[in-house]
């Protein structure tokens, strides 16, 4: 082998070079490999402008490091007939090797090279076809078994310098692309530019506009355009707490990415919502003085959070409902100027939008975003209450009935209402993320309050962004208070009135709804103390609580009063279970429903419990004629007729635990009416429940056994509240019959209802279970259920015993625990189908003492005797509630409870 002295060799001459041993190793592998392809054109023409670029190359004049002795670029050189010396710095075993580099040097090496005759030995052709694998020579290294000297040599060349103009090609590609990308980035950023040039000269246009906002002297505020001032706040001790808590955590965000939350009140008309938001800060003023609600704090501050009310807070009102600010037609929910612009007129200019659009300077607003009113807000707010640099500001803004300007945006837009919604949330959140910059010293809160959530609740932007409060209705001494200011110009209300347990049960009916408390009417029979004749108490009660019918009737005007509906709402509030506020109710959502401002809606985690006022639920029963001559209604009246162990209280027990079934049959979803058709046996994935749930035994019982509350039974499709016309047992020693079909009314029309007997209960599971109360005067059982079997388990035929007695002794638990025996033993023939279980309820308690927890473990001493028989042991059948486990049994209870009289 010989070194070739003919480095200067012309492009020419290394194309022609190049173009030769490519046909020719073309041609071999075409012979030696039937399935290869032939270069394309693209790829010769490459090959021809790399050639000529290689052709200018000079080898490297320094001597070569040799190949190591078990390096197959030895043998690779044996076959190419060159020196070994030569072709060792492009070894693809050496350390830290870069193949695309390797592959250039060994190019750049062969090109000036000529092989030696050789005849290389098998193993030398398979170590250089190893070595050519390595370099990613996949063409060459197929050549070596059949190749070898010149040939092989020429046929590398051509390989290697196919690669290097790939390697080449591909990095002008990237070279191009970079240029590009970077052209196109620096139009983006030259745009950018442009665009953020544009938007400081508009947001310095607007801060002048706006800078020239003042009041117009000739457009004097009304009245009518804000809310009623107040004499008198009535406390929310629970809501204000939660606003306080609120501010607090928004002044310190506990991390640098918080989400700033919005504050929404939802709840019914009438509830004094505008009128709280209006003096929002005098309420929270007198939360903070009240030691009670500060010690439910404990992680303020209560005097740097009075400091800051009393001399640091301005408070901006914005009404969506009939005070000037209604959503016109010309407005677009998608941008956020519906709301910068009624910030600019109540908040700048002190007038509502109404007002505002006279104004010609208002006009010139154009598109003002949100955040740069706030801006402007906070600095006239620090510059009329000379607030320094290094002191916090708060603006409180309360936007009042939110729900009508999504209703208006939907009658003027026509698009769904959670898109209406989401954009409107949007809005909201650029007044809250106001509050992002840490080291401002100014910071906004905004409070929502409407009677519907606006389908807030349910969007993914407001997850975590919405705290819902828990508006509580005002007191019963305060509307007493609220009566003495509506009636101040008639004689005052006689003291033994508002002690009256009638008086205050009216009261107490109108769910704290300062709208119905004021329509009561005065009557001069309250100036003196109370007549004795209890009939001529209830005609006076009747003569105030007169106009309270056409206000219920007037809060749901717009609501279809089907049968079905006013049946799944009553079952509803009777449960109560929390259910989504998305829930339907016939034609619409519970949300919906509260949109019409007859329901309250009470926060729980994320759904809501609903609940509505009595005169409300009476007007809804009125609304249909069946319904109204029904039983159910008799539940509602007001003026309440006391009753002690009567029949009325007996249907309330009937009608909620109905509804507690239905609640637990649906998973918090409402049912189909009972009245609707039903298939002949209940499905056999049924749904289970247990005892435990059906009672909602939330803590520890006067007494139960623990396997008695857990006892599980399947939940039936539909539940009917049935008046038993036969009795069930009709003296102590009559026995129950499992064969006689049942007869009753149905609790709800009063048509006449039967049903198969006791024992097809067991053995054929049914999709309608009545629960019945009995005939008065029936022996030891005042209301039964039999609930369908639970897989592997028996029936359960659930008796209830009710007591409504405000004190029982230890002659009451001897009296009864005869009662109790002597059921038993009549109901025994039902002990081979079913497991049956008596529920006493106890509403008073075997104790006067003031403190709860001795109550309650005298009441657990006289229930475990209630239950236990002489020289026996407690008979686990039995579960007695008392006192506070009826209430949770019962949660109408809470609303009206009969005055017990024994």
């Amino acid at each position: 082998m010989r070194r070739s002295r003919g480095r200067g060799r012309t492009g020419q001459a290394a194309n022609q070079a190049a173009n030769q041993a490519r046909a020719q190793q073309t041609t071999r592998l075409n012979t030696a490999s039937p399935a290869a392809q032939p270069q394309s054109t693209d790829q010769a023409a490459d090959v021809a402008d790399v050639a000529d670029r290689v052709s200018q190359l000079q080898l490297h004049d320094q001597a070569p490091t040799a190949a190591a002795p078990s390096d197959p670029m030895a043998d690779l050189a044996a076959c190419l007939g060159v020196s070994a010396v030569v072709l060792a710095p492009y070894s693809p075993r050496l350390p830290n090797v870069d193949k695309a580099a390797q592959r250039a040097g060994l190019l750049e090496a062969l090109l000036g090279l000529t092989s030696n005759q050789v005849e290389p030995t098998a193993a030398q052709r398979a170590a250089a076809t190893t070595v050519l694998v390595e370099l990613e020579l996949s063409l060459s290294s197929r050549l070596p078994r059949i190749l070898h000297g010149q040939e092989l040599l020429s046929d590398v060349i051509v390989e290697l310098t196919l690669e290097e103009g790939r390697r080449r090609a591909e990095q002008r590609a990237q070279a191009a692309k970079q240029e590009a990308q970077a052209s196109k980035q620096e139009a983006q950023a030259s745009e950018q530019r442009a665009q953020a040039a544009k938007r400081q000269l508009a947001l310095q246009n607007a801060a002048t506009t706006l800078a020239e906002m003042i009041p117009n002297p000739s457009q004097i505020p009304t009245p009518e355009h804000w809310p009623s001032p107040v004499t008198i706040l009535f406390p929310r001790p629970a809501a204000a707490a939660s606003i306080l808590a609120h501010i607090w955590e928004t002044l310190h965000p506990p991390t640098d990415r918080y989400k700033f939350k919005m504050l929404q009140v939802a709840t019914m008309s009438g509830m004094g919502k505008t009128t709280y938001g209006a003096n929002v800060v005098a309420h929270l003023l007198q939360a903070l003085r009240d030691l009670d609600i500060r010690q439910t704090l404990p992680k303020i501050r209560p005097d740097t959070l009075i400091d800051l009310l009393e001399h640091r807070t301005r408070h901006v009102f914005i009404d969506f409902n009939a005070k000037g600010d209604a959503i016109q037609g010309d407005e677009n929910h998608q941008d956020h100027f519906w709301l910068s612009r009624r910030l600019v007129a109540r908040g700048l200019l002190n007038v509502p939008m109404t007002t505002a659009r006279t104004d010609f300077k208002f006009s010139r607003l154009a598109n003002t975003p949100v955040d740069q009113v706030v801006q402007e807000l906070w600095r006239r707010q620090r510059q009329a209450q000379n607030i320094p640099a290094d002191q916090r500001a708060l603006l409180i803004l309360h936007i009042d009935d939110h729900q009508l300007a999504q209703r208006d945006f939907l009658l003027f837009h026509g698009h769904t209402a959670d898109a209406v919604s989401v954009a409107m949330v949007s809005a909201f959140k650029a007044v809250v993320n106001c509050n992002a910059d840490l080291n401002s010293k100014n910071t906004v809160v905004l409070l929502l309050t409407g009677t519907s959530r606006a389908n807030m609740d349910r969007l993914t932007i407001t997850e975590g962004t919405v705290h819902h409060l828990q508006f509580e209705p005002i007191t019963a001494s305060s509307a007493f208070d609220l009566l003495t200011e509506s009636w101040s110009d008639k004689p005052s209300i006689h003291a033994m009135w508002r002690a009256h347990p009638e008086f205050v049960q009216l009261v107490r009916d109108l769910g704290g709804n300062p709208r119905l408390i004021r329509a009561l009417t005065y009557n001069y029979a309250l100036s003196k103390p109370p007549p004795r004749d209890y009939d001529d108490v209830i005609r006076t009660l009747a003569d105030v609580s007169s106009e309270l019918s056409s206000v219920a009737r007037a809060y749901m005007t717009s609501w279809h009063n089907s049968v079905n509906n006013i049946i799944s709402l009553v079952y509803l509030l009777l449960s109560p279970i929390p259910v989504s506020s998305s829930l339907t109710l016939g034609e619409k959502s519970i949300d919906q429903l509260a949109f019409d401002g007859f329901l309250t809606l009470a926060p729980h985690e994320d759904r809501v419990v609903v609940g509505c006022p009595i005169p409300m639920m009476l007007a809804m029963v009125f609304r249909n004629e069946q319904l109204a001559s029904s039983s159910v209604a008799s539940l509602f009246q007001t003026p309440f007729k006391s009753v002690s162990n009567g029949p009325l209280f007996e249907l309330v027990v009937l009608f909620s635990q109905t509804a507690r079934l239905h609640a637990l049959r649906n998973f918090g979803q409402i049912p189909a009416s009972p009245a609707s058709p039903a298939s002949s046996s209940a499905p056999s994935h049924a749904p289970l429940s247990s005892i435990r749930e059906l009672l909602r035994v939330t803590g520890a019982l006067c007494y139960a056994d623990e396997g008695t509350i857990s006892k599980s039974f399947a939940l039936s499709e539909h539940y009917e509240p049935v008046l038993q016309t036969g009795q069930i047992l009709s003296n102590s020693h009559s026995t129950l019959s499992m064969s006689a079909m049942l007869r009753g009314k149905n609790g709800w029309t009063t048509y006449s209802y039967g049903s198969p007997d006791l024992q097809t209960y067991a053995t054929s599971p049914q999709s309608v279970c009545p629960v019945v109360r009995t005939e008065i005067g029936t022996f030891g059982v005042d209301m039964w259920v039999a609930l369908p079997a639970a897989p592997r388990h028996k029936p359960l035929l659930v008796l209830y015993q009710l007591k409504n007695h405000k004190k029982v002794d230890t002659a009451d638990a001897d009296n009864w625990r005869a009662t109790i025996r002597s059921t038993f033993q009549a109901v025994s023939v039902a002990n081979g189908l079913y497991d049956t279980l008596l529920v006493f309820m106890v509403t008073g308690s075997a104790s006067e003492h003031q403190d709860p927890s001795v109550r309650l473990e005298r009441d657990r001493a006289w229930a475990r005797t209630l239950v236990t028989p002489p020289n026996g042991q407690p008979d686990p059948r039995v579960i007695v509630l008392m006192g506070e486990d009826v209430f949770n049994a019962v949660p109408f209870f809470r609303t009206r409870l009969p005055a017990a009289t024994s």
